[in-house]
């Protein structure tokens, strides 16, 4: 077995191997959106949003895909990027904390979008969803929906599977036509004796 052939084959599984972990988050990721309670956060604490405005510009904008998790109280720091809910209605906002005050011993959070003047209304932990995690820049500006991140993981996903499968089938092909060229080479020895033989019987 040549050098060559090892390293083909393991770049092979590894390529397998992380196109099945992809296939594992995104199904992780599809069926946590799916399961969201009243925090907004999956099973697993955490929870992917839609930016659609630009407060936090440049930082942050519009259409980008976050993904925060939750946060206790005590972890929140000041500069901290968190998510909650606004005071009106149910609108979910990602802004900075820009100070943390005690008011009749409890915390009261400050933020402000880094694009705006203006500070939002004190903020208590009871309505933090999490702290932001991670940003992929502009990733869903085609949509202003959260439901987006469920198609976008399942057309990874999708993906994913589909990659996997061609992998195992093109392993499976290799491994017959390998074993084929075995056979053929195999008769070919046997006919190249025969005819050896056969030779040497006719001159005698």
């Amino acid at each position: 077995m040549s050098a060559a052939f090892v390293i083909k084959r393991v770049i092979k599984i590894i390529g397998i191997v992380l196109l099945s972990l992809v296939f594992v988050l995104t199904a992780m990721i599809a069926i946590g959106e799916a399961l969201k309670d009243e925090s907004q956060l999956t099973p697993w604490g955490t929870g992917f949003f839609i930016v659609t405005s630009g407060s936090m510009r440049p930082e942050i904008p519009v259409g980008s895909l976050l993904l925060v998790a939750e946060v206790s109280e005590d972890d929140i720091r000041e500069d901290d990027v968190i998510t909650f809910f606004a005071t009106a209605g149910n609108d979910i906002v990602t802004h900075r904390v820009r100070e943390i005050l005690s008011e009749n011993g409890r915390k009261v959070f400050i933020t402000r979008g880094d694009a705006n003047n203006t500070d939002d209304p004190p903020l208590e932990y009871d309505r933090i969803i999490g702290r932001l995690l991670f940003v992929v820049p502009g990733s869903s500006s085609f949509t202003n929906t959260p439901l987006s991140a469920v198609y976008v993981g399942i057309g990874i996903m999708g993906f994913g599977l589909l990659m996997c499968i061609w992998g195992i089938i093109s392993s499976i092909r290799k491994k017959a036509d390998v074993s084929d060229d075995g056979v053929a080479g195999g008769n070919s020895d046997k006919n190249f004796t025969s005819d050896v033989s056969g030779s040497g019987d006719h001159s005698s």
